[in-house]
């Protein structure tokens, strides 16, 4: 009977939580701390610093903040502009990338399936005509 209690509490804590606005990742995990350290008694404290840090501490993680770090780098000095431009009268010879040098540009600046027209003036799928 007391699990019951304790879990239509947390229920209860959850369904509050979600209520005054607070973003479902963060009430979830208020409330799964809540449980645990009314389950788990003194120790819990430090299962949840352990298992959080085992959980970050992973060298394949490092990779993701660089990735993003070089793309905003390479964004922000437009070298990846000069790339494309350098690179596309090479490969524009190559066999099957005869337009898609053209095309991919056109898609970085919204060009690509008429993200630039207005629906109404937009192609069919598959019949190159407006609807």
């Amino acid at each position: 009977m007391a699990s019951t209690i304790g879990t239509l509490a947390l229920l209860v804590v959850l369904l509050a939580l979600l209520a005054s606005g607070l973003w479902i990742g963060f009430a979830l995990g208020a409330v799964g701390l809540i449980g645990l350290l009314l389950l788990g008694g003194p120790t819990a404290g430090s299962l949840v610093a352990t298992s959080l840090w085992s959980s970050i501490n992973s060298w394949p993680l490092t990779a993701m903040p660089l990735f993003l770090l070089m793309g905003e780098i390479l964004f922000r000095t437009r070298l990846a502009d000069d790339m494309f431009r350098g690179l596309s009268p090479w490969v524009a010879r190559l066999p099957g990338c005869g337009g898609s040098a053209r095309a991919s540009d056109d898609r970085r600046a919204g060009r690509g399936h008429g993200i630039d027209q207005p629906l109404h003036q937009r192609d069919e799928p598959g019949t190159g005509r407006a609807q």
